[in-house]
């Protein structure tokens, strides 16, 4: 583990946060950041040395007596040849404040202390109560800051946002700030079981609605193919292989230079194997 890793866990502990997730998602009711909980695990665990542009996101949400000794350890990562220049003596210039327990959270945003979490049917209901509820669920879990109101409003102009911003925030699936921005209570919501008609419907029109994503929000079309063709069952499982490489890539991109990952990837993937007669 390098300098930087044992220092952003020793931060953690001293703050009195006995978990990363717990930590990491502190940090999210302080303020916003462009990386995700998996990416935050990396850092800790020595696995990826971050960019300054996260540490200093990172540093700017910890208390001010915290903030200079972080960098620091960053810097002594960064450069492991030049020791001398972090010596005790050097880092008595930082002291380590003398109450270090932060306040609990406010109870408002308990509900991002947590690990994933898996939606009930009444909060999955309101999302699939329209086409623009789950465009806009869409829109928040993919984003990795809060969104203004205006910024909403220019991406759905001709549709009621507020009152539907307004469902989304009061079925705690959208949260809304002290400034009125917003954002996803956690960035990895999950949706229940289609274990009952009303479910199953509305994930059913919820597929419909999946492919009104890159006309919504004016994506630029890469790829827009159709073949139907022959072929041996070999064939058959090197194309079934290959296709789930693309989605393995797909799903880790996210995780990778979670710092400039700031495009966001749309795939539908349709893969139909069957006969015909002749």
């Amino acid at each position: 583990m390098n300098a930087f890793a044992t220092h952003l866990k020793k931060t953690r502990e001293e703050l009195g946060f006995t978990s990363a997730k717990a930590f990491f998602d502190h940090l999210l009711t302080v303020g916003a950041l462009n990386f995700n909980y998996t990416y935050f695990m990396k850092i800790e665990g020595g696995k990826q040395i971050p960019s300054a542009a996260i540490v200093s996101r990172i540093a700017g949400l910890l208390p001010k007596d915290r903030q200079d000794s972080f960098v620091l350890a960053y810097c002594e990562t960064l450069f492991p040849e030049r020791q001398q220049l972090f010596t005790n003596s050097v880092k008595k210039s930082f002291p380590a404040p003398e109450s270090p327990k932060l306040p609990a959270p406010k109870k408002l945003e308990q509900s991002r202390l947590s690990k994933a979490i898996t939606l009930s049917s009444q909060q999955f209901l309101i999302i699939a109560k329209s086409k623009t509820h789950y465009l806009m669920y869409v829109l928040f879990q993919t984003a990795r800051i809060p969104l203004k109101a205006e910024e909403i409003e220019r991406l759905f102009p001709e549709d009621p946002w507020e009152q539907i911003m307004g469902d989304l925030v009061e079925a705690r699936v959208v949260y809304q700030d002290s400034e009125a921005n917003y954002r996803s209570v956690v960035n990895d919501l999950r949706f229940p079981a289609a274990d009952t008609p009303e479910l199953k419907s509305a994930y059913d029109q919820m597929l419909t609605w999946e492919r009104l994503v890159p006309v919504q929000f004016n994506f630029d079309t890469e790829f827009s193919k159709l073949q139907i063709r022959r072929c041996t069952k070999q064939s058959r499982e090197i194309i079934k292989r290959y296709c789930q490489l693309l989605f393995d890539i797909v799903r880790s991109s996210e995780d990778s230079n979670a710092d400039l990952n700031q495009e966001i990837i749309y795939l539908d993937l349709y893969l139909a194997f069957g006969q015909l007669p002749g």
